[in-house]
């Protein structure tokens, strides 16, 4: 085994504000629970949730402060927990992908942490192998926006991403809107809707399939290549009146808010009867509004599993992390990402805040 340092760096918040993170040295974490383990991080991707934990003391998740900051990421297993099967988990060698819990006290934005098997994706020797360094920054940037994604696209609104015949919502789902289609979680939700397209109907049918992101107009070709079919310009343009005008005399089926509650608000007047609205931030008062057109709400919280989610709930996490696993090696998803170094992170989540990002910002060990 490798001489382990018995102190790391990691980025920690001092108090209430992300504007407060620093670079620390603390002591390496020496007690491991029964399945925990010990990753050397190789990369790690800011999330919106990282500087709103730092923003939010107190909470469903009770921060306090100073906490490290951090939450996805992927790394080498160095040390085993005592009921970590050594060999399934081998040391130096095993690397994992994860989506780590908000609970934890141990960050992602380090240059170790501390993981919970039972949640993480084993990366398989032959893909690192084939692909090369640049495999941990590219799988970095899937757990939180990825999962997300996939909630969204494949268990929320059971949409398939493989061919169905049998699936009933590809029986009535045809207009989609995706808000923020360049961010984050909305530049993997076009790409899964993108499959669900082309995996489950033939040429004529996709021409009656509309998939409208909103995003700044600089990114009307990113959002396009990645499966949107229309983009709106959310700075400039009446995203509702807009989205009315593309359908003609169809009416909208799903609206998927990655914004904010105006947003929200918005979605809920723009679709039609029938129609379901994807909510992946803060709520709005809607319920009262939803019966008599007959609309339904789905709410998706990804690592709020830890909190209230069973083992089951929680065992998703590695199960999402195996299926993006395979997306991957076979080239169904691309990645875009902007690489930084660990010294830069307090810079990039401001930007964050600020939302001047595109794709996913990652740190690179």
């Amino acid at each position: 085994m490798t001489d382990l340092p018995q102190t790391y760096r990691i980025w920690e918040c001092q108090k209430n504000g992300v504007e407060h993170i620093e670079l620390v040295q603390k002591p390496l974490p020496t007690d491991l629970e029964e399945y925990e383990v010990l990753v050397k991080v190789k990369s790690a991707a800011l999330n919106p949730v990282d500087y709103k934990c730092c923003d939010n003391e107190g909470g469903l998740f009770d921060f306090q402060f100073p906490r490290t900051v951090g939450i996805d990421h992927i790394g080498v297993v160095v040390k085993l927990g005592p009921k970590v099967d050594p060999s399934v988990y081998k040391v130096n060698e095993t690397v994992l992908l994860a989506h780590g819990s908000l609970k934890s006290k141990y960050g992602a934005f380090g240059e170790y942490k501390v993981q919970d098997i039972r949640t993480a994706a084993i990366v398989p020797q032959d893909l690192i192998q084939q692909v090369g360094e640049s495999i941990y920054t590219d799988l970095a940037t899937i757990p939180c926006a990825g999962y997300t994604a996939l909630q969204i696209v494949m268990i929320k609104l059971k949409l398939p991403i493989q061919k169905d015949p049998n699936s009933i919502s590809n029986r009535y789902i045809r207009n989609i809107v995706v808000t923020a289609g360049a961010g984050g979680v909305g530049y993997f939700t076009l790409q899964l809707l993108k499959l669900w397209k082309e995996n489950n109907f033939d040429a004529e049918e996709q021409k009656n399939i509309r998939i409208i992101s909103t995003c700044s107009k600089s990114n009307f070709d990113f959002v396009l290549s990645l499966g949107a079919t229309h983009a709106i310009d959310y700075s400039t343009e009446n995203v509702g009146q807009r989205v009315k005008e593309i359908l003609g005399d169809n009416q909208l089926d799903v609206w998927i808010d990655l914004v904010d509650s105006k947003t929200t608000e918005e979605g809920l007047q723009t679709l039609g009867f029938r129609g379901e609205l994807v909510v992946a931030v803060e709520n709005t008062d809607y319920t009262n509004r939803l019966f008599v057109l007959s609309k339904s709400v789905h709410n998706v919280t990804l690592g709020f599993a830890y909190l209230y989610g069973s083992s089951t709930h929680k065992s998703d996490l590695k199960y999402y992390g195996e299926i993006f696993l395979d997306l991957y090696r076979n080239k169904k998803i691309s990645i875009e990402k902007k690489v930084v170094k660990l010294e830069e992170i307090k810079h990039c989540l401001l930007e964050m805040k600020n939302r001047h990002t595109r794709g996913k910002i990652v740190f690179q060990a």
